[in-house]
């Protein structure tokens, strides 16, 4: 919804011809004796700008809950069509969920681990905090929200709209406004361009290189949740500081305003930990026992007789696999690491195919590591990782320098690094997954602009098998 849409070529017909439609269905008392019994909806009908002008599509936003969505979903798009005069292959209806293809760490799962990374390696100091809001979904200002629509440039009708829409139900939130105030500071995180926050749905990570930074951004946005009905749950919300520097006290808190907010070691951010010396040793810990525990949870199937072994290995890919492997694509692994996924991954194999009698002696042993990858036949944890990883560094390579993920992944800190030998970086980790399959040139970025040859890397790294 940004200001300029009403300037594209047609735009102005088609806002007049899409505010129109709402009239018909959410005037009637039909809808309005239905709409009590829902729990929470939303509707924008808005046309988007950029594809006016190639392809004359009207987009229409539909937030309804899944009963009402299956319902009316054929509906409004009729009444799109119909009130645009737009054949039924030029109009498009969008529905409230994540794109298709984005996930979390397309968002940020990089972002924070390269950054800590980069200023560990040059003995930068990173402070954060994550910042929880207390009830964020159902208390909101709600006359605040309409009169910043109206300040944003939105037709007072849609927001009559919504406003009617909106009367009785409980509804999810949009920490813009207050993001927007941060942004105007221009204070933050300095690493190929200005970093001030990482921010998934209403999961807030407030980056700066001091203290003071912190609590002026962070004063920022309390001042403009505080004028929507937000309000930030001190006893949630942490701050951590990431540096080498012996001086500094890693795990003291810090007082912003009335509200002091707890010091840690580490944290849990969008289900990966972080923590106050980036080491990723703890996250894949942490998901080493997950995985236990959801291996437990299934034993007594996997050591069943009366499944098959193929069976029992999809349980492993579908059900166990996955916890484990979430955001691998930003571990760097050191041999010690890739050693102890292994041994969990051959811990759970040899539970599902049992033990086996030796020929010589006739007694029942365990299976060797060998005899475990001829039975398993797919790729192992470790060739997962590695494809999976070079599958993400290509997709970074290619967003482009408008996303923060590839300014992160390309920006080079300034500095100089302390003596010993440095740490084993994530790029390090993909120059050795590319050397592996034959790949030699230390240029990978622009090797990974041809999809076609990447993609051959990629599932060459999966495919390989190493002695």
């Amino acid at each position: 919804m940004s200001g300029d849409w009403r300037n594209a070529e047609g735009g102005n017909h088609l806002t007049e011809k899409a505010s129109s439609i709402p009239k018909i269905r959410f005037c009637g008392d039909a809808i309005d004796g239905e709409r009590k019994s829902w729990k929470s909806f939303l509707v924008f009908f808005f046309p988007l700008c950029s594809l006016l002008k190639s392809k004359q599509k009207l987009t229409c936003y539909l937030i309804l809950p899944p009963p009402a969505r299956l319902r009316y979903k054929e509906y409004v798009m009729g009444e799109v069509q119909k009130k645009t005069h737009q054949g039924p292959h030029l109009g498009r209806l969008v529905e409230a969920r994540l794109t298709k293809n984005r996930r979390r760490a397309d968002l940020t799962s990089l972002e924070p681990h390269s950054i800590m990374e980069k200023k560990w390696e040059y003995k930068g100091t990173v402070h954060q905090l994550f910042i929880d809001f207390k009830n964020a979904y159902d208390s909101v200002k709600r006359e605040v929200l309409y009169d910043i629509l109206i300040e944003f440039g939105i037709p007072k009708k849609l927001v009559r709209l919504i406003k009617m829409c909106l009367s009785e139900t409980y509804s999810r939130i949009r920490i813009e406004y207050a993001i927007r105030k941060v942004q105007d500071n221009r204070q933050g995180l300095e690493l190929n361009g200005l970093h001030q926050l990482l921010v998934y749905a209403d999961d807030l990570n407030m980056l700066g290189e001091t203290p003071q930074t912190i609590r002026e951004n962070t004063g920022i946005l309390l001042e403009a949740s505080k004028a929507i009905g937000l309000e930030v749950n001190p006893e949630k919300t942490k701050y951590m500081i990431m540096s080498r520097d012996q001086n500094i006290v890693r795990n003291g808190n810090i007082k912003i305003g009335d509200l002091t907010f707890e010091g840690v070691e580490k944290f849990n951010y969008l289900g990966a930990t972080v923590t106050n010396i980036n080491d990723t040793r703890e996250e894949i810990k942490r998901r080493i026992n997950m995985g236990n525990a959801c291996y437990y949870s299934v034993e007594k199937l996997l050591s069943s007789s009366l499944l098959s072994k193929n069976l029992k290995v999809r349980i492993y890919k579908t059900v166990i696999l996955p916890v484990v492997l979430h955001g691998c694509e930003t571990w760097t692994l050191t041999l010690r690491e890739e050693h102890r996924l292994r041994v969990f991954e051959n811990n759970v194999l040899r539970k599902i195919f049992g033990a086996k009698r030796d020929e010589v002696t006739g007694e029942w042993r365990k299976l060797h590591n060998a005899e475990l990858h001829a039975f398993y036949s797919s790729p192992d944890i470790i060739r997962n990782i590695k494809s999976r990883r070079l599958r993400w560094a290509g997709h970074v390579a290619r967003m482009g320098e408008s996303r923060n993920a590839y300014r992160v992944l390309v920006g080079r800190q300034e500095g100089k690094r302390p003596l010993g030998r440095p740490r084993r970086r994530w790029e390090d980790n993909i120059k050795t997954d590319l050397r592996e399959v034959g790949y030699d040139d230390r240029d990978w970025i622009n090797l990974a602009q041809d999809r076609d040859r990447w993609r051959a890397y990629v599932r060459a790294a999966m495919n390989l098998r190493l002695p």
